[in-house]
């Protein structure tokens, strides 16, 4: 049987055109978007919790941009996101770098997350640093 060839779906933009801009917001309340138009969303709300994106495919890159000053968490959980951080702490004279998957993150304002579809969940590409004074 053969294979499809390497597509580019939604062409070398971020976003589907003719789409409306609203499709790329992620509304207040909704915790498993729908990214299927597109690679490029916005969260705008003061404050939500993202635990899966609806409408991935294998392969498939987003970039989810924070544009409010709100707490937007990614939650981490089997089966929807899979978030990392490198966490470096700094308590005196002990400074320790961890890498970390088994918590949520929190999105600041400004910030860009990248995630790619394997086939079953969510991963965030790359690992986002945190630093801390708590050890």
């Amino acid at each position: 049987m053969p294979h499809d060839p390497t597509r580019l779906p939604y062409g070398l933009s971020f976003v589907k055109p003719g789409v409306a801009s609203d499709v790329y917001t992620f509304t207040r309340g909704d915790q498993t978007p729908d990214v299927s138009y597109g690679t490029f969303f916005t969260v705008a709300a003061s404050a939500i919790t993202l635990t899966n994106f609806d409408g991935g495919e294998r392969g498939k890159i987003i970039y989810i941009h924070c544009n409010t000053g709100g707490a937007i968490t990614l939650q981490n959980s089997a089966g929807g996101l899979n978030v990392q951080g490198i966490v470096i702490a700094d308590s005196g004279a002990v400074h320790t770098m961890t890498l970390s998957t088994t918590s949520n993150y929190i999105m600041k304002n400004g910030e860009v997350v990248e995630f790619v579809h394997n086939g079953t969940d969510w991963s965030q590409v790359g690992a986002s640093i945190r630093y801390t004074t708590q050890i």
